[in-house]
């Protein structure tokens, strides 16, 4: 993904969402579509045919792996994954600040060859 320039695509967002232009899904929703089209690029760059092999699912649970074993707190976990807690709490105040998740995805270590 970095020689594909995913860095300069995120730089260019600034603050804003990045998938901002995926199309919504019947609930409003864009991650499913996005979930949809980013899987079916990464198998054909990776050449993986097996249906019962889901790209995007495979992401998240590396990356909530990654989270816990260097301690990303789980509500900012839960945040940059999109997750939900569910509780009345987060009803209430504004989202994290970028500058704020942004310490915590610094502390995932980048995969080998990539930085």
């Amino acid at each position: 993904m970095i020689e594909e320039g995913f860095l300069d695509f995120v730089a260019a967002c600034k603050d804003s969402d990045l998938f901002s232009d995926a199309t919504p899904d019947r609930f409003g929703n864009r991650g499913g579509n996005a979930t949809k089209v980013i899987s079916r690029w990464v198998r054909e760059k990776l050449g993986i045919t097996d249906p019962r092999i889901s790209p995007s699912h495979s992401f998240s649970h590396r990356f909530s792996t990654s989270c816990k074993n260097f301690n990303v707190p789980p509500e900012m976990k839960d945040r940059l994954m999109g997750h939900s807690s569910g509780e009345a709490g987060e009803l209430y105040g504004e989202d994290y600040w970028i500058s704020t998740l942004l310490v915590e995805i610094r502390k995932l270590p980048v995969p080998s060859g990539l930085g």
